[in-house]
């Protein structure tokens, strides 16, 4: 009986070791693959953000059945949008910077988070208002069968999504 519990025992202990070591060789690739800086450890690269971003726009593209035509508009369309939301970056970067300060406090200061947001408004209506004017354009180019398949998507990924999304 002894025996038995050493051996249970035994196999735990190499089963966690496995594992521990199995995670730090994958952490240590994902992080050498992709060589994060100190300050965005674990962030996603522009580029990486770029890679991702095409992707979901050729699976969106596919699903939708999107001729050529329809492709480079959208991605017309898309990019009159980056190139308006350029303008804000410089404001978002002070914005993020100021919450961090915040949020990184001894003390958490909710009538300064409040009076915070409440001075960035107008900035963050513009960028919805961007977004918006995009995503109503981009709309108004898919037949009808396209939008009939694109409101489906849209309901199932809301019906999937986490609450507050």
């Amino acid at each position: 009986m002894k025996l038995l519990k050493m051996t249970k025992t035994a196999l735990v202990v190499m089963a966690l070791s496995t594992l521990t070591v199995t995670a730090q060789a994958n952490t240590a690739a994902h992080v050498g693959k992709h060589e994060f800086s100190q300050a965005h450890q674990g962030m996603p690269t522009a580029k990486m953000h770029k890679n991702m971003m095409h992707k979901r726009f050729k699976r969106m593209a596919h699903a939708l059945g999107l001729s050529k035509e329809q492709r480079s508009q959208v991605k017309d369309i898309f990019k009159n949008a980056r190139e308006q939301k350029v303008a804000f970056k410089p404001t978002m970067a002070a914005f993020h910077q100021a919450m961090k300060e915040l949020l990184t406090a001894s003390s958490f200061d909710e009538q300064a988070i409040l009076t915070l947001k409440t001075s960035y408004k107008p900035t963050f209506d513009q960028l919805a208002m961007i977004k918006a004017k995009s995503r109503y354009d981009m709309y108004a180019l898919l037949t009808q069968e396209q939008k009939d398949k694109w409101n489906t998507m849209h309901e199932q990924r809301m019906e999937h999504a986490p609450m507050g999304e």
